[in-house]
């Protein structure tokens, strides 16, 4: 799960992590605890912090991304996410993965901002798999945009380094997929000098009936913000 970031005024870009672009900070600085994991980095006058806990209650982890604008000028950025959903064993992904992704469809849900990946059962069981991904804004008022299908995405001879999407609108098409991925996009404005945080939210059920109750479950900045002090004093009990 990725998160780029691209300042509207300059059009710099950078990744909340170092992967996928690569782009070397002026600092950056990787925490592994406990109770969560910590990565941090500077570009200029903006510093990235971003931080992951499992949830305890659901198969489903957070991403805290705090944006801090030390310049003297309020800042919009441009937040796109990026997803590759795997819902098969681990050795069907890497031995057939392109096979595998032919039995995955995704949805956009309105309600929620949330895009859906379905991978359909191949099996007697007939149960299918889950996933979903949401960014979560406080406050936002601008609609979210989506993206599902890797090659609009990525772009021809391009890579996840250097995808075209940041350079374009999304299709906001979801559906039917050869090669599906689940992409967000929203902006966010950073006054001057002050911290602002998204919430990216990554879940994985059996029916579409979980992840409903995932998403209804998870529906505010409190309930986000509860899941890292509960991590934490887990942590400190044990």
């Amino acid at each position: 799960v990725f998160l780029f970031a691209k300042d509207l005024d300059t059009n710099y870009v950078w990744s909340n992590t170092y992967a996928p672009m690569n782009k070397k900070p002026d600092k950056y600085e990787v925490v592994f605890a406990a109770d969560k994991i910590k990565y941090i980095r500077k570009d200029g006058k903006v510093s990235t912090k971003t931080e992951i806990v499992v949830c305890k209650n659901y198969h489903a982890e957070i991403r805290k991304i705090s944006f801090k604008n030390e310049s003297d000028q309020d800042k919009t950025f441009e937040l796109t996410s990026y997803t590759e959903p795997i819902l098969s064993e681990n050795m069907d992904d890497v031995s057939h993965k392109v096979f595998n992704n032919m039995f995955i469809s995704t949805e956009f849900d309105a309600k929620t901002n949330s895009l859906i990946a379905k991978r359909k059962s191949r099996g007697d069981s007939n149960v299918n798999s889950y996933m979903v991904t949401r960014m979560i804004i406080p406050e936002s008022e601008t609609p979210f945009t989506y993206e599902t299908e890797r090659a609009s995405f990525i772009g021809r001879n391009n890579s996840i380094t250097n995808p075209k999407a940041l350079n374009e609108k999304l299709t906001n098409y979801a559906g039917d997929n050869l090669d599906p991925v689940l992409a967000l996009r929203n902006e966010i404005v950073v006054p001057a000098n002050e911290q602002v945080s998204v919430y990216l939210f990554v879940g994985f059920g059996r029916s579409k009936e979980q992840i409903g109750e995932m998403l209804k479950h998870y529906n505010n900045k409190n309930v986000l913000e509860r899941e890292f002090d509960i991590s934490t004093l887990m942590n400190v009990i044990e």
